[in-house]
């Protein structure tokens, strides 16, 4: 199938919720694949290099694009809404607690939250949506470092590679066969958020 050229790319709304003007700017710390770092150039908006990635289905470059366009809270929060749609009775109950705890922070995203989501990414391990979503909070913002000690702020963009990695998780998880049609179902939230159609302090996804 011939290349779709920019015009006829999938169409994504306005991302009200991201600030930067650049795909560019997004990407410097991002890993993109060789085939969707190709389709980036110069002066292209978030909003029109999503959609062409979408079009492509380049759907994993999509994730990891919209991971670190949005707000480091919002970010979260879609962590957690696509760990919530995959996690079931057979969930481990730790990974569910990792979600819980990441959860409770984007309701109140306070120091105690984020120490608190950052044992529970502990006890989880980075091996499901929850660990990864509640390892993201932690590292939102604050020090790496325990209490008490001189700070050691988090890298700037920790958060939007711990969301990455909490969806790419979630979209393999119990039904890999079914991973692209859960990454759009996941990338539809994660638009949403970035349109303002989720809550952004309701991880139920309750506008």
């Amino acid at each position: 199938m011939p290349p779709k050229d920019r015009d006829n790319a999938t169409e994504v709304g306005d991302l009200t919720a991201v600030s930067a003007a650049t795909a560019t700017e997004l990407c410097a710390d991002i890993n993109l694949g060789e085939e969707a770092a190709a389709l980036l150039s110069e002066g292209k908006t978030p909003r029109e290099y999503l959609s062409l990635l979408i079009e492509r289905e380049h759907l994993v470059d999509a994730v990891k694009l919209l991971s670190r366009a949005l707000p480091k809270h919002k970010a979260v929060c879609w962590a957690c809404l696509c760990g919530r749609e995959v996690a079931g009775p057979e969930t481990p109950s730790v990974a569910v607690r990792a979600i819980e705890a990441a959860e409770a922070w984007v309701r109140t995203p306070d120091e105690d939250h984020r120490r608190a989501a950052m044992a529970a990414a502990d006890a989880s391990g980075l091996e499901s949506p929850g660990g990864c979503a509640a390892f993201a909070a932690f590292v939102s913002e604050g020090s790496l470092a325990p209490p008490n000690v001189p700070i050691v702020p988090p890298a700037d963009y920790l958060t939007a590679h711990a969301v990455s990695g909490a969806i790419m998780l979630a979209a393999v998880a119990g039904e890999p066969e079914r991973a692209t049609e859960k990454y759009r179902r996941f990338l539809d939230l994660g638009i949403g958020l970035a349109q303002g159609r989720q809550g952004g302090n309701d991880t139920k996804g309750e506008a």
